[in-house]
């Protein structure tokens, strides 16, 4: 465990949180990949995530936003937007940095953590929720923590939904910044830790420290990010935080608010009171570090800020010392008086006894462990200023400050910064880019010697219901240029409840039929216009489908796939893919027809067809070559272990951060399909990743001799004419291969092992067996 030295940066393990973990893609708001992208489920007009920040718009009084949002009942989950179920055993602690507007006022508004725990049909989806209680918000960044395994039914407020605990499998979790108002919010992260992960401690020699202050520069100077309790090991658990650089301050813990609350109650603004609940004042306000104000009735108060999740320890903190200035002393004024209770907004724990006051400043010091009850956990505080008949006839007060310590004579603690800063260590984030879902055949390019790239009516034997159709160059929404097929839906028809546009990408395909035996990574680039901001569009028809036959007589249909805003490649693994009436799979078939259903809108509406591909499984012989990109720690030295059914076959050292090739012996490794993970280690921290569909491992292994190397790198340069620059170019062996590369575009195609490969300057794709390439590139000629 490291420990604080006065003269280091120290490194801190990151905790486990389930977006690194499952995800392989931590909420830091790095980027749109961190928001969900139909903003009608987060009941928001915009959203965007860049350079560490979510910023959220609402569209009415209910905004919130899913962390993680659970898959709608009776669709189908697609590679390119997978659903992972939370591992809610596990991952117990969700834990963000929120930002509200300064306009907003201290107690007017709540926040909420929800949860979704799925349900196979819509009625079931749409009830499955439970909600944690309520918490104060304020204005700012703050940081807020809440122990979800912690809650029950039993610790709701009347009309809270509950469906179930936070146990088992969790479809999604969402967060309610503010309840009831249509205020603009931030979010700088959000985790979703492993409650029982120790790694992220911090020891310190300094044993009067019963506190951390830990602030960051990321979002201001100096800004404090959260407090830390000292744990009863003597440490100091940063595991609620996420990577980053964060300087410390170490605290007594003799006043509450500095040592629990994090702030001190020393009227820098009016966060210092639940502002929405004050009573009995006029030309109320905080200026020049007091409160001020006049009273207006004869029960003048101000309730204390006490965070939910941070009571006061009555048997700890027992002095409350409050300093205050009276313009005057009414006549048969009983004096000040201080209310508590257990609950928030909860006065019935007891009260302090009239203390009497006098005109001018004071600090009035009350010794509330003297007071009969005064014990347990405080969640409320209420002081009254002034009692009696003539408490509010305009008498002016000023509070400086308001304390609670563990002694009646202690000053304000400094906050001094260590030279120490502690680093929370990123854990290595590994990106598998090659073998990829394009890594093996394409049934088009390969069976039907071209590819549906949209260039001309090859790309679309057939479509249905379509006003119009056409091949064009661009996306004007979108400002794309490329090859695009673009068609326009006929209207429903009356009593019809869409247009039922479709495009087939086969039809009646007898001569060469898909063998759905070995194709079945299916991908769809696609752009549907449609509003991602009104949940509307999705009930009225925002859902693609696919759809095939082997014969004339029998048709197999997806269920919906929710269309997401911009142009994106669907991918579905056709075999796992759930299909209506559960009947019939993509298997041992042989298809003759394949098409894709757009939407199912009434009224007329255009699309746009950017390619589509049918890829088999990755398929290699006996080496694995893998492309990955490492990130993490800038000075780390990353160990690789590569693992094969959960078995690992490779360990490669001392990579850094960027991309890295390894080529991964599978001389033990059995014929058929496997299972690909990729784990990075820094010393501190591991990530894997792992492979989405299995690959394939074949005894092809003959190697592919130069005559026939030449014939197809002559058939690739002709299929892709322009591309490859200039034609012609000379091939050899290159690190192992025989290839051909193309000094003018930066690119190679190689062959290795009964393999094809290209590199586009970048990383190395494989393109599969090598054999039915040859085989093309003879039948046509080369």
């Amino acid at each position: 465990m490291p420990a604080l030295t006065h003269s280091a940066e120290l490194l801190v393990p990151a905790a486990a949180d389930f977006a690194t973990v499952t995800l392989n893609n931590p909420w830091d708001m790095a980027d749109n990949s961190d928001v969900y992208p139909l903003l009608w489920t987060h009941n928001l007009a915009a959203a965007t995530a860049t350079g560490g920040v979510m910023t959220g718009t609402p569209r009415d009084t209910d905004p919130h936003f899913w962390a993680h949002f659970p898959q709608i009942a009776r669709t189908t989950t697609t590679l390119d937007n997978p659903f992972n179920p939370i591992d809610a055993n596990r991952f117990t602690k969700v834990s963000f940095y929120m930002w509200l507007p300064e306009t907003m006022t201290v107690g007017s508004t709540n926040g909420r953590i929800m949860w979704h725990l799925g349900g196979e049909s819509v009625a079931q989806f749409d009830v499955s929720y439970s909600e944690a209680p309520i918490f104060p918000v304020y204005p700012g960044w703050h940081h807020y923590t809440v122990d979800l395994k912690a809650i029950t039914q039993t610790s709701l407020l009347a009309g809270q939904r509950w469906s179930g605990p936070w146990a088992g499998q969790v479809s999604g979790i969402r967060i309610d910044p503010s309840l009831g108002a249509a205020l603009p919010f931030k979010i700088g992260w959000i985790r979703l830790v492993d409650g029982s992960d120790q790694t992220s401690k911090l020891s310190t020699p300094l044993v009067k420290t019963a506190a951390l202050r830990v602030a960051s520069d990321k979002y201001a100077k100096d800004l404090a990010v959260t407090t830390l309790a000292r744990q009863a090991d003597g440490s100091f658990d940063f595991g609620n935080l996420p990577p980053d650089t964060y300087k410390v301050a170490p605290l007594s813990d003799e006043d509450y608010t500095l040592a629990v609350r994090g702030a001190a109650w020393n009227m820098a603004s009016v966060n210092d009171f639940n502002w929405a609940s004050r009573s009995g004042w006029v030309n109320e306000g905080i200026s020049n570090g007091k409160f001020q104000g006049a009273t207006a009735n004869a029960d003048p108060y101000l309730l204390m800020d006490i965070p939910g999740d941070k009571p006061v320890d009555a048997s700890k903190y027992r002095y409350m010392r409050i300093k205050m200035d009276v313009s005057s002393v009414p006549a048969q004024e009983a004096g000040l008086l201080v209310w508590w209770g257990s609950k928030p907004a909860d006065f019935s724990g007891g009260n302090s006894g009239f203390i009497p006051i006098q005109v001018g400043e004071k600090e009035y010091v009350i010794d509330m462990g003297s007071k009969a009850g005064w014990a347990g956990m405080i969640k409320a505080l209420r002081i009254d200023p002034l009692n009696g008949p003539n408490a509010g006839s305009g008498v002016t007060v000023k509070i400086s400050s308001v304390r609670l310590t563990k002694t009646a004579t202690s000053e304000l603690e400094a906050v001094t910064y260590l030279a120490d800063t502690v680093r929370v260590n990123p854990p290595p984030q590994v990106t598998l880019l090659a073998p990829s879902f394009f890594s093996g055949n394409d049934y088009a390019r390969t069976v039907l010697g071209r590819s549906w790239d949209m260039k001309d009516t090859f790309s679309t034997p057939n479509y249905a219901n379509l006003l119009n159709a056409d091949f064009v160059k661009s996306i004007p929404d979108l400002g794309l240029t490329g090859n695009f097929f673009r068609g326009v839906s006929q209207p429903a028809a009356g009593g019809a409840t869409e247009g039922d546009p479709a495009v087939f990408f086969t039809f009646q395909q007898n001569a060469k039929p898909i063998d759905a035996s070995r194709f079945r990574l299916m991908r769809v680039r696609m752009y549907v216009p449609f509003d991602s901001a009104d949940q509307n569009e999705l009930t009225v028809g925002a859902v693609a489908r696919l759809s095939w036959k082997e014969t004339d007589f029998n048709s197999f249909v997806t269920y919906d796939m929710p269309l997401l805003p911009g142009l994106r490649d669907i991918w579905v693994d056709m075999p796992k893919v759930r299909v209506e009436g559960n009947t019939g799979v993509w298997g041992a078939e042989l298809i003759r027809y394949l098409r894709i259903d757009p939407f199912e809108f009434r009224p007329s509406r255009p699309f746009y067809l950017g390619g589509a591909s049918l890829h088999t499984l990755p398929t290699v012989s006996s080496v694995l070559p893998l492309s990955i990109s490492l990130a993490g720690h800038p000075n780390a030295k990353f160990t690789v272990r590569v693992y094969i059914d959960d078995v690992e076959v490779q360990k490669t050292q001392d990579l850094r951060t960027g991309l890295a090739g390894l080529d991964v012996a599978l001389g033990s490794v059995s014929a058929g399909q496997h299972t690909l993970k990729v784990c990075a280690e820094d010393g501190l921290n591991q990530g894997c990743t792992t492979l989405a569909v299995p690959f394939v491992r074949t005894n092809d292994a003959a190697a592919v001799s130069t005559t026939d190397a030449e014939s197809l790198f002559a058939w690739v340069e002709a299929l892709a004419p322009g591309l490859l620059k200039p034609n012609g170019e000379a091939s050899g062996d290159i690190a192992g291969f025989y290839a051909r590369c193309y000094a003018q575009s930066g690119q190679c195609i190689a062959v290795k092992d009964n393999r094809t490969y290209y590199f586009d300057g970048k990383a190395l794709v494989d393109f599969g067996s090598s054999s039915p390439l040859i085989a093309q590139a003879k039948a046509a000629g080369f």
